[in-house]
């Protein structure tokens, strides 16, 4: 009889895990996509506030600069400020996507690449704008 219930534990657990290991993998793919998607949301709204401030201070001119507090996500491989763009670059697993801004003056600075919160200053110049960390 204890051979018997061995047995019949075994087929039980071994029923468990063929149901269990698809949904695990289905489960934790889902969880990276979410996970790149918030990324890309949270390059997006960092991008978009430097392209309002920017916008903000062109329009006012000389002296005038906004001071932003602003979350740069993981993974940014690159960042670059040139002409009108704003943009972060993302590693998303084996691909890349490339996040951009575009405001209404010419743009020159630079922007980190390291995940974290950082203290942004936009500030006007004549004839351009300014980004600073």
């Amino acid at each position: 009889m204890k051979g018997q219930s061995a047995v019949e534990f075994l087929v039980i657990v071994s029923m468990l895990l063929l149901i269990l290991g698809p949904l695990w993998i289905e489960v934790s793919q889902v969880l990276q996509q979410q996970q790149s998607e918030l990324r890309v949301t949270y390059a997006k709204t960092a991008l978009g506030e430097i392209q309002r401030a920017a916008d903000i201070v062109a329009i006012q001119g000389p002296p005038s600069s906004i001071t932003l507090r602003l979350y740069v996500p993981t993974d940014i491989v690159n960042s670059s400020i040139s002409g009108k763009e704003v943009q972060f670059t993302i590693a998303l697993g084996d691909a890349r996507t490339d996040v951009v801004a575009l405001t209404k003056t010419n743009v020159v600075g630079d922007l980190p690449t390291e995940e974290g919160f950082y203290r942004i200053t936009v500030k006007a110049e004549n004839g351009y704008v300014n980004v600073t960390h």
